[in-house]
């Protein structure tokens, strides 16, 4: 199974946070994005891939559909 984050979609993580919340199998995490300059906002990162169980709930509830699960 495969996981993908299309974080250029994801406008406001920090605000929404709803695939971190919704997620029974806590794969998700909200991490500071880092550039070279500084930190710049939030990014949604699935920490624990190995921990998904295929639910696909992220995928549901994400309102900007920036989640794909791949079996």
């Amino acid at each position: 199974m495969r996981i993908f984050l299309e974080p250029d979609k994801c406008m406001h993580p920090e605000n929404c946070m709803k695939c971190v919340l919704v997620c029974p199998a806590k794969v998700f995490m909200l991490k500071p994005k880092r550039t070279n300059q500084s930190k710049k906002g939030y990014d949604i990162a699935a920490v624990f891939r190995d921990m998904c169980d295929g639910c696909r709930e992220c995928e549901k509830i994400c309102p900007e559909n920036c989640i794909h699960i791949e079996y």
